[in-house]
């Protein structure tokens, strides 16, 4: 196995605390328990599912299914969370998964569902075809739906602040999560920001790509930003959420900033005297995916499989 992959599930083990308690406690609406009986694997969720998050269980299923079934004891099971993120800790001596948690809580991450279907994956290969950095615009863009909080909505104020720039651009893919109505009462403008799915390789024009977060920590766009030979720039990274990789430090694969300062940081990346320094952090983050992802490009079910194996097989036979 990748040794930074092991590296990352022996730090998890090292930090996740077990329990003797049978009873799986009670399953909130984005998780399913799956246990392993004589006759096959039976299927618990909470009393009202989120649909949303279940559309989730058909993706990953097929590897769980096939790992759970060679490496869970019978009449063992495991908690899978397949919400954006876990925010609460289960008091049970069943291993509890997840995509995305907050840092102390005492569950295990796996990749996030975007690794899962074929998302990042398919980014990742557009990426391949990528414009040197010098000769890429000198500007940035950044394009997402407007997830996260209504009344302090980091992504649709970016966007606002972009407005009329000529160099920096931010859209807004589509309004989400609450009615029309509401984010007009707190953006009236909000409409003009949309401009649909912008295309990865007019992303890619750009010398800057914007991260922000939304509801939960980005699932796959820091990672493609990261290949690319762009340069990312995190609005407000969120220390406070983790997910699989963040075991492994990529702090110097980008450059923070705020919405405060934003501008100030495209000017410095912008100026020739600090090229080398944007080139070593551009430099740095395509060695990040080279590091972690090469086996994950070139077969995606292998790599999966193995990480699930590996930490069913640490759980129950370690």
């Amino acid at each position: 196995m990748n040794p930074y992959i092991k590296a990352i599930i022996n730090t998890q083990f090292d930090e996740f605390k077990r329990y003797e308690t049978a009873d799986i406690g009670q399953l909130g609406d984005d998780d399913v328990f799956i246990k392993r009986e004589s006759d096959g694997l039976h299927m618990v969720t909470s009393a009202k599912p989120n649909e949303g998050s279940f559309d989730r269980l058909r993706y990953i299923i097929p590897i769980f299914g096939d790992s759970i079934s060679k490496y869970v004891p019978i009449g063992d099971g495991v908690i899978i969370n397949l919400g954006d993120l876990i925010a609460r800790s289960y008091n049970t001596r069943y291993p509890v998964l997840c995509f995305s948690k907050i840092k102390d809580v005492n569950a295990i991450i796996i990749p996030n569902v975007d690794f899962f279907t074929n998302c990042l994956q398919n980014t990742f290969k557009q990426v391949e075809n990528d414009i040197p950095f010098h000769k890429k615009e000198s500007g940035s863009i950044f394009s997402g739906a407007s997830t996260g909080n209504l009344d302090n909505n980091t992504r649709t104020k970016y966007a606002l602040s972009c407005v009329g720039n000529d160099r920096h651009h931010g859209y807004l893919s589509h309004i989400c999560q609450w009615t029309m109505q509401e984010w007009l009462d707190r953006y009236p403008t909000i409409q003009s920001l949309v401009r649909g799915q912008i295309p990865l390789s007019e992303q890619l024009r750009y010398k800057i790509v914007v991260n922000i977060d939304g509801n939960t920590l980005c699932w796959s766009r820091l990672y493609w930003q990261m290949k690319s030979n762009s340069i990312p720039v995190y609005i407000n990274p969120n220390k406070e959420h983790v997910q699989f990789f963040d075991y492994i430090n990529k702090d110097d694969c980008y450059i923070s900033s705020s919405l405060d300062d934003c501008f100030n940081t495209y000017d410095y990346i912008l100026d020739s005297k600090n090229a080398e320094h944007v080139a070593q952090v551009v430099q740095n983050g395509k060695t990040y995916c080279n590091n972690l992802f090469s086996d994950f490009i070139e077969n995606k079910q292998t790599f999966l499989q193995n990480i699930v194996d590996s930490i069913l097989i640490k759980f129950f036979h370690t």
